[in-house]
């Protein structure tokens, strides 16, 4: 990614990588008109405020949190967690999903606030409320996510990657992040809240520990694609072994009783399922690769399993109201609504590197530049002589509502 290399660094007067997280000069959103959110918040002070974690597995599409290939997270679950099962990203990229997950309104926007160094509403409400922050992430946080000058730009001594010794495998790092979490959690007084951000790598790199290679079940009759899901699932059981001592620990330190804690991904992950020859991620507007699994335990709800259509827009809306006690409209600074309370959505924006898609539940309407546009149903497959999506006019207003009162 072009802006942490060193050669963008010295051009742009940035001597190392926590330098370029600088805040611009005499620089507020409003004055170059970007209203995030649109009115000043307001807050119940009655509300007890909660500890929030997000737990974020890179790659982990929606289709593989099953009782075989993820069953610790899977038993949490079903004892005290919410299951939606028909949650979608953002974005189709590691960039756009999280950007989507921290933000609430659509990534048509990050540019600008990568731009412009926008913090996020949600991380600005918790610094306001003297949340300590344990921001652990496997990867780079400056790449490709751009979390260093986007959401976290105002945390100081920001941990921006997992560094350990010898072999630099992901696994390793996934591990030692973990154990660095719980080492962390060992530092916060029981009386102060905290938010725990944990980002882990394995799934990019299809990666896992040796004695992993165990699992996976390849036969002859599979071709490349389907032998490197089976390698991708490995790295499934492996995270589900994580997060599980994850769970696990805050289970042991009585913290779930006042801790929303939320299990996702950025995105999906695609072997050519539908036979078009989409393959990874930002390279369709798939199901495949917008729909990810959310799982949420939260104090005020018992187990339970969510079908209505969900998406990263309503988690900042959720957290909001239900962790840190915002009465204001979730309009004021979102485009969702609590997960909890809201109607399936019908129509969706996702977003990518230079385009973006009006998802609805028969279709997908792919914009790209210059004006061109296509239409693909569920599967995929382009539809021939399709109409506009209705939704078109509200989904314009909607990626350009906050450039304005």
């Amino acid at each position: 990614y072009p802006s942490t290399s060193k050669r963008f660094m010295i051009k742009h007067g940035f001597n190392d990588i926590a330098n370029r997280r600088s805040l611009p000069k005499n620089f507020s959103p409003e004055s170059s008109g970007f209203y995030y959110p649109q009115k000043p918040l307001q807050f119940d002070s009655l509300i007890a405020n909660k500890n929030i974690i997000i737990i974020c597995l890179d790659a982990l599409r929606a289709d593989v949190v099953t009782d075989s290939l993820m069953p610790g997270v899977m038993n949490h679950a079903k004892e005290s967690g919410t299951i939606f099962n028909n949650h979608w990203s953002g974005g189709n990229s590691t960039k756009m999903g999280m950007f989507s997950i921290f933000y609430g309104i659509p990534p048509t926007y990050q540019q600008y606030v990568e731009s412009n160094k926008v913090s996020s509403v949600l991380v600005n409400t918790m610094i306001d409320k003297n949340y300590s922050m344990g921001i652990y992430t496997s990867y780079k946080l400056y790449a490709p996510a751009c979390l260093d000058i986007t959401a976290f730009v105002k945390i100081p001594n920001l941990r921006l990657e997992t560094k350990i010794d010898g072999p630099q495998d992901v696994y390793r790092k996934d591990s030692a992040l973990t154990t660095e979490w719980k080492q962390w959690l060992d530092t916060i007084p029981t009386d102060k809240n905290f938010f725990g951000f944990l980002f882990y790598d394995v799934l990019s790199v299809e990666g896992y520990p040796p004695h992993y290679k165990s699992r996976i079940r390849i036969n002859g009759s599979m071709n490349d694609m389907q032998k490197k899901f089976e390698h991708y699932k490995a790295g499934v059981q492996y995270l589900d072994s994580l997060t599980t001592a994850v769970l696990d620990d805050l289970k042991e330190r009585d913290l779930l009783k006042n801790t929303i804690v939320m299990i996702t991904s950025d995105h999906g992950e695609e072997y050519n399922e539908n036979g078009l020859n989409f393959t990874g991620h930002g390279s369709a507007f798939s199901t495949i690769q917008m729909r990810t699994p959310m799982i949420v335990f939260d104090p005020g709800n018992g187990a339970s399993t969510v079908t209505r259509r969900t998406s990263h827009y309503d988690i900042v809306p959720t957290l909001m109201q239900k962790g840190l006690g915002c009465t204001s409209p979730a309009k004021d600074y979102s485009s969702g609504s609590d997960l909890f309370s809201s109607e399936p959505w019908q129509w969706l924006i996702g977003g990518s590197y230079y385009n973006f898609a009006i998802i609805e539940p028969d279709k997908i309407t792919v914009q790209f530049p210059g004006g061109y546009y296509e239409t693909r149903d569920t599967s995929y497959h382009l539809i021939n002589n399709p109409a506009l999506s209705p939704y078109l006019t509200d989904a314009l207003a909607e990626m350009g509502r906050f450039y304005r009162r």
